[in-house]
């Protein structure tokens, strides 16, 4: 899984079920991400909070058909 440098940090992008295979997990630990994307139709719930802990980083949801959320490294819901 690619990690993209930007002007806010290290970004990385999960779709829709990867939330669930820990080789996933295990390739976006490699990369040392900031933020991590995760966009799905999945809600992904105490998956992402955990990521978040986990790569200590944050993790910013997009969920269809309802609003996504904003993770901290702690995760704690932020919005």
């Amino acid at each position: 899984l690619p990690t993209f440098e930007t002007d806010f940090g290290r970004l990385a992008m999960l779709i829709c079920f990867d939330m669930n295979f820990r080789e996933v997990h295990e390739a976006l630990a490699n990369g040392r991400p900031d933020v991590v994307v995760f966009s799905s139709m999945y809600r992904g719930g105490l998956q992402a909070q955990a990521l978040a802990v986990e790569l200590g980083a944050f993790v910013v949801t997009s969920i269809g058909a309802e609003l996504g959320g904003v993770i901290d490294r702690c995760g704690r819901v932020l919005k």
